[in-house]
Formats: C-alpha cells, structure tokens, sequence
C-alpha cells in the first residue's frame, strides 16, 4: 500500500487550487473511482468527507479512508432496520438526511 504523505484532501485543498485544470480532474476521477468500488461492493460509505480522503505525495493517487460507518446498501433499503439513523459529519450531510426524506 503507498503511503498517503500529503494528508487528508481537507489538508491538500489550498495546494490543489492551484493545480491546472487537467490535475484537478484527474484527482477527482481517481476519487469517483475509489467510491465507485466501495459502492460495487455494495456498501455505503456512511462518512465520506474531505477528511477522509488521504492524497499521496505526487497527488495522483487518492484512497478513501475511515469506513467505520459503513453499511451494507441492503440495511438502507430495509426498513424494519434502523435506516433512518443519521450519522456522520453535520456540516457534510445532505439537507434531505437532515429532514430524514
């Protein structure tokens, strides 16, 4: 596994600003990517943020960490389960979680 030096994307963003255009997107895709395999293994993440994305040195390599709250997608569409718990970061979550829509 390579090891994430730059930190968290939270931590990166003010040097990724300055990134061109096309570094920025190829960031993005590797991100999309990440959570695009997560959701494959028909899991939700439960806390995805820009702190929990960790950026290597070079910058073209993201990994999606901290899947402590994760959950099958299946515990979702089950409402005998306790689908309706919200968790994670406040400021990160969408309004509708929030109404519990």
């Amino acid at each position: 596994m390579s090891y994430a030096k730059k930190g968290s994307l939270r931590k990166c963003l003010p040097d990724i600003i300055k990134f061109k255009w096309q570094d920025k997107l190829k960031l993005l895709k590797n991100i999309i990517l990440g959570l695009k395999v997560i959701h494959e293994s028909n899991l939700t993440h439960g806390d995805f943020h820009d702190g929990n994305i960790l950026i290597s040195n070079n910058c073209n390599e993201s990994f999606i960490i901290d899947l402590g709250l994760s959950k099958p997608i299946s515990d979702l569409q089950d409402s005998d389960n306790k689908a309706n718990e919200i968790y994670g970061v406040l400021p990160y979550m969408a309004p509708e979680i929030l109404r519990k829509q």
